[in-house]
């Protein structure tokens, strides 16, 4: 398995006058980034739009932080694209930074739902990735199909756990050769507990740690049964 890239978000009530916050935001990103841009937007521009850029002091993510969220953008490379135990290492770590700054600056507002996802792929050598994925798991009688898609969603506990597998092409990072390649993205959150509205649900840090140790388990233990087994059980 090749792990690509991941991501992590967190959705909170908007903040007014983030630009009075940058030096909190600056100061307690601390030393996992460099210091942090402050971007010329006006205060009414759309929610959506970055106020706060930020990255990482290795170079391998990126933060942005808007009035709604914060998310950090990660790439994987060199030694981590193909071993999970550090690329989970790294995410716990950014994880927990990035949540104690949004928590620095959301005061009275609650933090409503936190998600991260990962982008992995396998290189498929034995046959065509579409013929793996029709035998294992679709079972039926195709032909002319040029590639394929399919999404998993399961519930658990707080927890949507969604996985989708495509073949794509992709080339060997060592030898240059040119595979077929089952390409997953697992994207894990906890919005099904806010979207409870009898809960007053807030996302706290050790729903954090059950987004991280869930998607985990996914990877190492789930991703592999679904393609070899045709078996999608959480």
């Amino acid at each position: 398995m090749i792990y690509e890239s991941a991501a992590i978000i967190f959705n909170y009530d908007r903040i007014d006058n983030m630009r009075a916050l940058f030096p909190i935001v600056d100061k307690s990103l601390g030393e996992c980034f460099t210091p942090c841009t402050i971007l010329p937007i006006p205060d009414n521009a759309p929610d959506e739009i970055p106020r706060f850029l930020a990255q990482s002091s290795g170079g391998h993510s990126n933060l942005i932080i808007s009035p709604v969220s914060a998310q950090l953008n990660v790439k994987f490379d060199d030694s981590y694209a193909q071993n999970w135990e550090l690329c989970i290492a790294y995410l716990q770590e950014k994880a927990q930074s990035i949540f104690k700054t949004v928590k620095s600056i959301v005061e009275e507002h609650k933090i409503n739902f936190s998600g991260i996802s990962v982008v992995c792929f396998d290189l498929i050598q034995s046959e065509t990735a579409i013929n793996t994925l029709q035998k294992q798991i679709v079972r039926l009688n195709i032909s002319n199909v040029c590639k394929m898609a399919l999404r998993f969603c399961s519930k658990t506990n707080n927890n949507y756990v969604n996985i989708e597998l495509e073949t794509q092409p992709k080339k060997n990072i060592e030898t240059g050769e040119d595979f077929d390649s089952i390409v997953y993205n697992v994207d894990i959150n906890d919005k099904l507990g806010y979207l409870n509205e009898s809960s007053n649900y807030i996302c706290e840090a050790d729903q954090i740690k059950a987004n991280l140790t869930l998607l985990d388990a996914v990877v190492k233990e789930k991703l592999g049964n679904i393609v070899k087994c045709g078996d999608f059980t959480l």
